[in-house]
């Protein structure tokens, strides 16, 4: 029985030594891998949300027409503390009268941050422009969001205000990924954006929603060539204080997972993303007919500390000895896994 043994375990030896080339075994950090990118993964997340106030408290913000002596636009703050291309914008509003009508345009723009106390102003406020995008009818969504809500309706530049508005609409902005913002905030080092808004409509005055959120400094409104401060009216139970937009950004990641089709001891998996990227975790699972380990579905998992964008990083399973079909599985935290498929003889695996 052991010759028996010995002489097949020689056998698979020999057939091994034919693949491996000769002056030594297949460098595996240097194997020939897929270069066309057919395993991308990716993943659509919330990356900053402030819902709209539908309470009694409730009020909306006049961002519509544009003219010489009242260029309305409004503006709030958001934080970003992880890389990714912004693909999803959503903001909620009211309408003066409480009837929706036909916007036209929208214009919607990204600035970098000034913070309080730069030049002669105590509060925060859009700095220089990023990035700009207008979006006409037929370009977005739109649909009623609330209609069972009783609050205002405020435009700071003239001072007009009016109560009992019941209905609250969501506008949906979807942006190509080749003309996405890319936001460049880590963990470590966070970035202050502002996003400014202003509607042209055909009828009407569409007021963009305030929200029950309060983060970092007030919103702010344009108004005789400089931002100011947004704060509620002195009509308002909740005069004088800070007045947030209700808004949403979404934003898109993708990474890249390249496998070598053939790979001795052990697997190597080079990985890499479109953005930069902070503490990523993964994991590695094999399973099938696998003799070492011995465990049935092994798993290896591990941290990517950092890698910046288009930067690829190498992770690896441990040590694989076995003869037959294997699956394997990687997973990068938050993103949907890639599955392939092998055959192990011996330490060698070829992987499909």
């Amino acid at each position: 029985m052991k010759k028996k043994i010995i002489g097949i375990f020689v056998c698979m030896l020999m057939i091994v030594a034919t693949i491996i080339p000769v002056g030594g075994m297949i460098d595996n950090d240097n194997v020939s891998l897929e270069q066309d990118r057919s395993n991308i993964i990716s993943r659509f997340w919330t990356k900053w949300v402030q819902q709209p106030d539908n309470t009694s408290n409730g009020i909306s913000i006049c961002v519509d027409r544009m003219d010489e002596e009242y260029p309305r636009w409004a503006a709030d703050d958001f934080k970003c503390t992880k890389t990714g291309k912004i693909i999803k914008i959503n903001l909620w509003g009211s309408w003066y009268g409480d009837t929706e009508y036909n916007i036209t345009e929208f214009r919607l723009s990204i600035h970098k941050d000034i913070p309080a106390g730069q030049g002669n102003y105590n509060y925060s406020m859009p700095g220089e422009e990023l990035w700009r995008k207008y979006f006409f009818f037929g370009d977005f969504e739109s649909y009623l969001y609330d209609g069972n809500v009783f609050d205002s309706w405020w435009d700071p530049y003239t001072g007009g205000r009016i109560g009992g508005i019941k209905r609250i609409y969501q506008y949906n902005f979807t942006i190509p990924k080749s003309e996405a913002f890319m936001q460049n905030g880590t963990p470590t080092k966070p970035i202050i954006y502002w996003l400014a808004v202003h509607a042209i409509s055909e009828t009407g005055e569409f007021g963009w929603k305030a929200s029950s959120k309060h983060w970092n400094d007030d919103a702010v409104y344009y108004n005789d060539l400089q931002w100011n401060e947004l704060k509620y009216p002195n009509w308002h139970p909740c005069h004088n204080e800070s007045i947030d937009m209700a808004f949403q950004i979404i934003t898109y990641n993708e990474w890249y997972v390249e496998i070598p089709k053939v790979a001795v001891l052990y697997i190597p998996i080079r990985c890499g993303s479109i953005a930069e990227q902070w503490l990523q975790n993964w994991s590695i699972g094999v399973g099938g007919d696998v003799w070492y380990p011995p465990e049935p579905d092994q798993r290896w998992s591990g941290t990517i500390e950092h890698a910046d964008a288009n930067e690829t990083v190498i992770i690896k399973t441990g040590f694989l000895f076995g003869c037959g079909f294997f699956n394997l599985m990687i997973e990068l935290e938050g993103f949907p896994p890639v599955t392939k498929k092998g055959f192990i003889l011996s330490f060698v695996m070829f992987i499909w």
